[in-house]
């Protein structure tokens, strides 16, 4: 029996800082980082682009970990990198993309 193992992932890893806004970040909930990464990809894709599915691996802080499919790797970081919430200045600056988990290194 051979084994094989795929070299090559399906999946992107990013890793967003939350910066700005009055409200502190660490009181901003999961939930509410989730809309806010639904409305720049809606702003951005419209309808189409929300529906693209977004996994929240970890949260350190201000730090999210994220993770998407490949092909919309490109889309989500477009999306992402230009959103600002306008009444509360929140912006989701990213860090690093990688297609490899390894490389997303958590920051300390």
């Amino acid at each position: 029996m051979v084994l094989h193992q795929r070299l090559k992932s399906e999946w992107s890893y990013i890793i967003l800082e939350v910066v700005g806004g009055t409200t502190p970040i660490d009181e901003i909930d999961d939930i509410s980082l989730r809309h806010l990464i639904t409305l720049a990809l809606n702003q951005s894709f419209g309808i189409f682009g929300s529906a693209i599915p977004i996994d929240f691996l970890h949260r350190q802080s201000k730090f999210l970990y994220l993770r998407c499919h490949k092909e919309d790797k490109k889309k989500v970081l477009v999306a992402l990198g230009s959103y600002v919430r306008e009444p509360e200045q929140i912006r989701l600056m990213v860090l690093h993309a990688s297609d490899f988990p390894c490389q997303a290194v958590p920051f300390s």
